[in-house]
């Protein structure tokens, strides 16, 4: 469960920053321009290059989605999450 929930955060990041790329790549990809000049150097192309930015963007948020439908837990999973909350409160319930 672990995994998932830690595939499921890095899933709503990638889908965040996918989305700044596509909106406003070049404000977002700009911010990244400070540090030492082989990063800036890394960066630049983003920067002078807004379509590229976009088309990242896209791919990274299909990456995102797909990341993120994968952690969708079996109906299973989600009885046995559950099963302990249903329990303590049936017990509350007949004191």
């Amino acid at each position: 469960m672990i995994t998932r929930r830690f595939l499921e955060s890095m899933a709503m990041a990638i889908i965040g920053d996918s989305v700044l790329c596509i909106v406003s790549p070049q404000r977002h990809t700009g911010l990244w321009l400070s540090g030492p000049r082989w990063w800036r150097e890394t960066w630049k192309p983003f920067v002078q290059n807004p379509n590229l930015t976009r088309l990242l963007g896209v791919l990274g948020l299909g990456f995102g989605l797909w990341l993120a439908w994968r952690q969708e837990p079996d109906m299973e999973e989600i009885e046995e999450e559950i099963a302990p909350r249903r329990t303590r409160r049936q017990a509350e319930a007949m004191r």
